[in-house]
């Protein structure tokens, strides 16, 4: 997934249990049953193209600015809804990201960590419902947040 889908389930999580580590967590696990629905991922054989680029820029942006709002009209508990974001896209951070995923996928845990986030995302949608299941999952997120305020 991309992430916006990541950001705001692992959000929405963090702001339910209300407690920053419990929400690092509880957004990392989500990652991961996340990663495991079939979706739209622009992996362009692991090589950063600017398809790939763009997509993930703009995918951010929207879910930087969604995370943003939720956070600013909410009154949500900031510390665990950030910590909850945050171990949302963690898993990402270490895995995906270009400057330092070669040296981390190297290493013991970095080499089994990339199997199995590789392993979960098995199942992959064309672009449009991909991304509409992801953008599904951002407006559940964001319900939860309405519901718990």
């Amino acid at each position: 997934m991309l992430l916006g889908a990541h950001l705001m389930a692992g959000a929405a999580a963090g702001e339910y249990v209300n407690n920053p580590f419990l929400a690092f967590g509880a957004g990392i696990i989500l990652h991961f049953i996340l990663d495991a629905i079939p979706h739209f991922d622009t992996t362009d054989d692991s090589k950063p193209t600017f398809r790939q680029i763009a997509l993930v820029a703009i995918d951010g942006i929207i879910g930087f600015t969604i995370l943003y709002f939720c956070y600013r009209d909410f009154s949500v508990h900031k510390i665990s809804y950030l910590a909850g974001a945050l171990g949302g896209i963690f898993p990402d951070i270490l895995d995906n990201v270009p400057f330092w995923e070669k040296a981390f996928q190297k290493t013991f845990f970095g080499k089994k960590f990339h199997q199995f986030h590789a392993w979960l995302q098995h199942f992959e949608l064309k672009p449009i419902s991909g991304l509409a299941i992801q953008y599904v999952i951002i407006a559940v997120a964001v319900l939860i947040l309405v519901k718990l305020k």
